[in-house]
């Protein structure tokens, strides 16, 4: 598995404004914590931190004045307005004891029932929980889909992850195939004759047959004279 070494000062003061001059320094302030000791605040140059959001489950080595700390990230924050890291946590590890710590699933592969069907893939569990020695944690774990088709779902207790043992509940779903999206079109029924004609037409027929009745209502008057 990787390793990141990340080169470190002890913190000497504390506060948001020390921190602040420390990121206007090129610096990030952190702490590093680990069971049974007082946690140490830090701090490292930028620099430092190149690409560490890919080291999520790697063994982090912080050296303070020549001396070698192990841990695992815990935490980074970001600026909300640059993205930048403006602050980083570390958790102590012993190589010799077992941690607990969650681990990405990765999806390998096209389904069978996505590529001939039409189905949906759902990565329903994007991180399962696993408990190893450090030097043994995975940096990713990838599910092989071909095989699936509509219908189809593997669940936590289908994985295997060497030399670790799975915390998650086996029955929680990582992945299925569901059935396309029908779109059902809506067919507007044909409109009747009525319907079919324009209005100025009705209207026409309307005053025709009006006319046509007062014109029997003269001449049945007429007749009765």
């Amino acid at each position: 598995m990787k390793e990141k070494i990340i080169k470190a000062e002890i913190k000497v003061k504390s506060g948001k404004e020390y921190s602040k001059k420390l990121r206007r320094e090129g610096k990030i302030p952190g702490i590093f914590y680990s069971k049974g000791s007082e946690p140490i605040p830090f701090s490292c140059d930028l620099k430092e931190l190149k690409d560490i959001e890919h080291y999520g489950t790697s063994i982090i080595t912080l050296m303070f004045d020549g001396k070698k700390v192990n841990g695992l990230i815990k935490e980074i924050q970001y600026d909300l307005v640059s993205d930048g890291i403006i602050h980083i946590d570390i958790m102590g590890i012993e190589l010799t004891k077992k941690v607990c710590v969650e681990v990405p699933v990765v999806v390998k592969g096209t389904a069978v029932g996505v590529r001939d069907s039409g189905g949906i893939l759902e990565h329903i569990t994007h991180k399962i929980e696993i408990e190893c020695l450090p030097t043994d944690i995975p940096e990713r774990i990838e599910v092989d889909v071909s095989e699936l088709n509509i219908g189809n779902s593997i669940h936590v207790g289908d994985l295997k992850v060497e030399n670790a043992k799975i915390i998650t509940k086996p029955d929680f779903a990582v992945i299925t195939i569901v059935p396309p999206t029908v779109i059902k079109e809506v067919v507007e029924a044909a409109p009747s004759e009525e319907e079919e004609k324009e209005p100025e037409v009705i209207q026409k027929e309307k005053e025709k047959e009006e006319e046509e009745e007062k014109g029997k209502e003269k001449e049945k008057g007429k007749r009765e004279e």
